[in-house]
């Protein structure tokens, strides 16, 4: 399954046009997301469960307080309603004269709620929203950290819409953060759920549509001139709803993409189904695999090992004489191409004309040998190919990032960088921390700069061209072992030998299926068991799915 995820920006747009424009009362829309929000809440709660409702002076508190009155109303009659902060807004307002109506007591200090000294069963999180810029600090600060501080018995924490602290955008944490169990999203997720520290303060999130849905219409509404109507908005938007052209450029992935009804995993199987019934050995892709230096020989055995899985015709390893056994003994059917101190220039010409698809990079050392290899093939290449591991390392270290542009505009979008956090910092100078807090900012960011895909490797992994991007949710933490990236490589070569017709969806097959293959391999043996030559057994299943 994939859900198409918005920004803040995106989020105040839809609200706008469709309070400003399509002249639906906010009031209404907050009845719509509350009443919503309540029919998630009772399914998993008795009436006489105790709630702790939180609410600040905005309209994500003025939520908070309509889901109070409607729980009270259905008989959920053991309610502690704290209310903090000044400046309220209209509806927030409205949503207090409600309350105070049905006799009901609104708390303004922490300390009275710490003095009622009850055990919840609930904690509803509506503090803050999307709109939320800044570090959150003083009372606001002392309540999230005393609700993640509960525990014996532990209540159950629910967010509305965001996990109050959390960027919508980006998944940066402003000081601090609820920790819920559910968060209940309304209209369109958001981004910052889906990728670097979002998942973990998130928990399971439950999509409530409200309000406009319609990725197609929003983006026309986007690219309407001013009094243009939607029919006829195909040119360049110069109105304030400008960002909603781009409603849909970044989505999750969940599960197997192979098993999705969308035209894009049509188009994936399509291409997977294309092979040919009655080829031969040339057929079907040749990758030349670069890896591999004295005494590191599991890479290149595992990245090798892989692609041959994947449906390649031959695969090529060129990499040092010492991994030469080792590689034939694991994998008889690889073609091998050594080199000594050096690996001549005719020996890689020769290695990268043979190949259809090449890899470059795993367990290839940082050596004098092994930068010049990495610079050879970069001023090389013509053939789409994916750099990883030491070429990124490299490529940073030595500064060419011109080499590695050239060979970008030569390869027309068809070169995918595979770097993890740290190699990202590394590439990047950005601190792995605030790689963290914004990953498909500084993924779409690099992609863009330097022509390339970016495949940033995280739990959840980004995979960008720069005007589109994907947050992969499969996989888990078994994953995080020694040659996982490796097999990754082998992937991605075999996938892009089917030719795709885009390049973004060749990798983020690639990258899902990896991630399926793990889920397999963890449901068969357990996280703590997994190897990364594990997660080659189970790739023929992942791609069996479809």
């Amino acid at each position: 399954m994939k859900i198409e995820l918005i920004d803040s920006n995106q989020a105040a747009a839809i609200d706008k046009y469709t309070i400003d424009i399509l002249k639906v009362p906010s009031l209404l829309l907050m009845e719509e997301a509350a009443k919503t929000a309540f029919n998630e809440i009772i399914k998993d709660f008795k009436e006489k469960d105790k709630f702790f409702i939180t609410a600040a002076a905005g309209n994500n508190g003025a939520d908070a307080l309509a889901v109070a009155r409607m729980l009270y109303l259905a008989g959920y009659t053991n309610l502690d309603i704290l209310l903090l902060g000044s400046k309220f807004t209209k509806q927030n307002e409205t949503q207090q004269e409600m309350l105070k109506a049905l006799g009901l007591t609104i708390y303004k200090d922490l300390e009275e709620i710490k003095n009622l000294n009850k055990n919840y069963d609930c904690i509803i999180d509506g503090l803050f929203g999307v709109g939320l810029k800044r570090d959150i600090e003083g009372k606001y600060k002392e309540l999230i950290d005393y609700i993640n501080s509960l525990s014996e018995p532990k209540p159950y924490v629910i967010a509305l819409d965001l996990p109050s602290g959390l960027d919508a955008s980006t998944s940066k944490i402003y000081g601090t953060c609820i920790k819920a169990d559910k968060t209940i999203c309304f209209g369109y997720e958001k981004i910052g759920l889906y990728c670097g520290k979002g998942p973990s303060y998130a928990g399971e999130i439950v999509s409530t549509p409200i309000g406009l849905n319609d990725s197609q219409k929003l983006k026309r509404i986007g690219g309407a001139k001013e009094g243009q109507s939607l029919e006829n908005a195909k040119t360049p938007a110069i109105n304030e709803f400008s960002c909603l052209q781009t409603i849909g450029n970044i989505k999750a992935v969940f599960g197997n993409i192979l098993k999705d009804r969308d035209s894009e995993s049509e188009e994936i199987r399509k291409t997977l189904d294309s092979r040919v019934k009655a080829g031969n050995k040339g057929s079907y892709g040749k990758a030349t695999i670069i890896a591999g230096s004295s005494g590191i020989g599991g890479a290149v055995i595992l990245s090798a090992k892989t692609a041959a899985r994947m449906g390649l015709g031959m695969v090529k390893a060129l990499t040092h004489f010492s991994n030469r056994e080792a590689l034939l003994t694991s994998l008889p059917e690889c073609l091998i191409d050594v080199y000594e101190n050096e690996c001549p220039i005719d020996t890689l010409k020769a290695a990268l004309d043979f190949a259809d698809i090449v890899v470059l990079g795993p367990g290839l050392s940082m050596n004098e040998a092994a930068t010049k290899l990495c610079k050879d093939t970069l001023e090389l290449i013509n053939k789409p190919i994916i750099i990883d591991a030491d070429a990124l390392n490299i490529i940073a270290r030595d500064n060419l990032f011109d080499c590695l542009r050239a060979a970008a505009d030569r390869l027309e979008g068809r070169i995918v960088l595979t770097p993890h956090l740290k190699e990202m910092e590394r590439l990047t100078g950005i601190a792995v921390k605030d790689i963290k807090a914004d990953p498909v900012g500084v993924a779409m960011e690099f992609s863009s700069k330097y022509h390339v895909i970016c495949c940033l490797k995280d739990a959840k992994t980004v995979v960008t061209d720069a005007k589109r991007a994907y947050i992969n949710q499969a996989g888990n933490d078994g994953m995080a072992t020694a040659g996982s990236g490796d097999v990754l490589t082998g992937v991605l070569a075999g996938i892009f030998s089917y030719k795709f017709r885009d390049p973004l969806l060749a990798v983020i097959t690639g990258v899902n299926i990896h991630a399926v293959a793990g889920d397999m391999a963890a449901k068969n043996l357990s996280e703590e068991m997994m190897l990364s030559g594990d997660i080659i057994k189970y790739v023929d299943e992942a791609l069996k799915e479809r």
